[in-house]
């Protein structure tokens, strides 16, 4: 296929699958693909917020020892090529379509013997694989899809599993408790595999440590917001990129080697610095910040670092603001109205079918905020909007959802004469 081909293929497939393919059909498009997997070194990584963080501080760490590494993230927020990068960079779009074809022929080859074929992350999942051999890294640095036990890339066995913060996100799929939710999760901790993982909620440590003890796996829980932690990491803005850096730090601490190099704890730091991470509470103009948090408990820690930015700067706040419908957008708001007080709140809607109603959203704020609610059709005029009443005395903050960001760096590419960030 030729890139914009498999681009425009790779687009097209469902997110969800009517038929889900089982972990062992999964593991037979593996092997019928040669077991690109096999002989991998994965640090396999689940959770409800700041995966990709600690998937990307453990690739910097890795990379500044001298390692090869490979690493699968979600969502993208521009182009699809950002969730397969090798040695921190994404992958080019010739060498996506050259994995994205074999991967459809393989597809199309099951599909006659009566499987499934592969849905939108399954299809990128085996894509990675297949460049990840081909690159042959030191490590692979594997961010689960949606929850964990049944989740594509629970086919491969790691050399140690992680477990970012566990709250309530996809409640209709992954169960309407933290303990169910938690259960999910800790579906890819392996028999004998350690396990490193956030201590911040007991009731889903309690289940993550029942999961470890029934695979007789070796836990090393994290007190992410400890004193330690503040001190390590206070360079970070925000409280929950300290946590995360905790957690991986304590993740490359205990991660099994064989032979190589290992990343020095105590360079650990220098590492997370080198960090770049597009789309969370990132500044890509003075005093307009991108954060993709897109559940309660990512808008809770969304909303407290806004505080501390704004109440900082002696500044006030303004709000851009969406989401997809399968999110609980009640509880979102309700965390804005107990710790923002924004001047102005614009509302767009998203593109593609899982949007949410802009109307919908804004009534939900509208019970928890006293300001301006202002509604758009398009991501970009709000952001047109946002620009044109510009209050040097506020800052402007963007989020509750990634698939908003994507949208609106491709808007500001635009602006920069560049339509592609």
């Amino acid at each position: 296929m030729e890139p914009q081909e498999a681009e425009r293929y790779v687009s097209g497939l469902p997110l969800w699958a009517k038929e889900k393919n089982t972990p062992d059909e999964i593991r037979g498009f593996l092997k019928q693909m040669g077991n690109p997997e096999k002989g991998m070194k994965i640090i396999h990584v689940a959770g409800t917020n700041g995966k990709g963080s600690v998937c990307m501080y453990m690739t910097q760490a890795l990379l500044d020892a001298g390692l090869h590494t490979g690493t699968f993230l979600s969502p993208h927020l521009v182009r699809l090529e950002e969730r397969i990068l090798t040695d921190g960079k994404e992958i080019g779009r010739e060498e996506f379509a050259e994995a994205a074809d074999e991967v459809r022929r393989t597809a199309e080859e099951r599909c006659k013997t009566g499987f499934h074929h592969p849905a939108y992350f399954e299809f990128l999942f085996y894509t990675a694989m297949l460049i990840f051999r081909k690159k042959n890294p030191d490590y692979i640095v594997l961010e689960t899809g949606l929850g964990g036990r049944l989740d594509a890339t629970n086919a491969v066995t790691p050399v140690l599993s992680v477990l970012t913060s566990i709250s309530m996100d996809h409640m209709q799929i992954l169960g309407d408790t933290i303990e169910k939710i938690a259960a999910e999760k800790a579906g890819i901790i392996k028999p004998g595999i350690p396990v490193v993982y956030d201590r911040n909620n007991p009731a889903a440590e309690k289940i993550i440590l029942e999961a470890a003890a029934k695979n007789g796996s070796r836990a090393f829980g994290v007190d992410p917001a400890g004193e330690e932690t503040e001190k390590t990491f206070g360079f970070l803005s925000v409280p929950y990129m300290r946590e995360n850096a905790a957690v991986a730090q304590k993740a490359l601490e205990v991660l099994p080697v064989s032979g190589g190099e290992k990343p020095d704890p105590g360079s650990f730091p220098s590492s997370v610095k080198r960090v770049l991470w597009k789309g969370r509470m990132e500044e890509i103009r003075p005093g307009i910040f991108l954060d993709g948090a897109h559940n309660a408990d990512g808008m809770r820690a969304f909303c407290e670092a806004a505080e501390g930015i704004c109440r900082q700067r002696n500044k006030k706040c303004r709000l851009l603001i969406s989401a997809v419908a399968d999110k609980d957008i009640g509880s979102m708001s309700a965390e804005i109205g107990r710790r923002l007080s924004p001047t102005v709140v614009y509302v767009p809607r998203l593109k593609g079918k899982r949007a949410a109603d802009e109307n919908r959203i804004a009534a939900a704020l509208k019970k928890n905020v006293r300001c301006d609610i202002m509604v758009f059709q398009t991501a970009e005029e709000a952001w047109n909007m946002a620009q044109s009443s510009w209050d040097p005395d506020t800052v402007l903050f963007c989020a509750g959802s990634l698939y908003l960001i994507g949208e609106l760096l491709t808007v500001i590419g635009k602006e920069n004469g560049n339509d592609q960030l």
